[in-house]
């Protein structure tokens, strides 16, 4: 009986709940992060071997932008995540 009622069942149900939320976007962000830090990689490769024609220039630094800009996606909602967890733990 007592294992129906009191904070015994539901404060553990959310715990777990989170802790896997939690894992589930640090492995993404972990992930995004990999995958921006080769898109940095090859954006240089493409700089470097473009030869000094404009238009090669003009697609390694879009590479680059938006490689930078997805990485500093990820690490933003890594960031919100946690202050979202944060919040509610107090």
């Amino acid at each position: 009986m007592s294992q129906l009622g009191g904070t015994g069942c539901g404060g553990g149900a959310q715990t777990t709940i989170g802790k896997v939320i939690n894992t589930i976007v640090r492995i993404i962000s972990v992930v995004l992060g990999a995958v921006g830090v080769i898109m940095v990689i090859v954006a240089g490769f493409k700089y470097i071997t473009s030869g000094g024609d404009a238009g090669s220039v003009s697609s390694a630094k879009t590479t680059l932008i938006y490689a930078l800009v997805g990485l500093a996606v990820a690490a933003l909602a890594q960031f919100l995540v946690d202050f979202v967890f944060n919040s509610f733990k107090s």
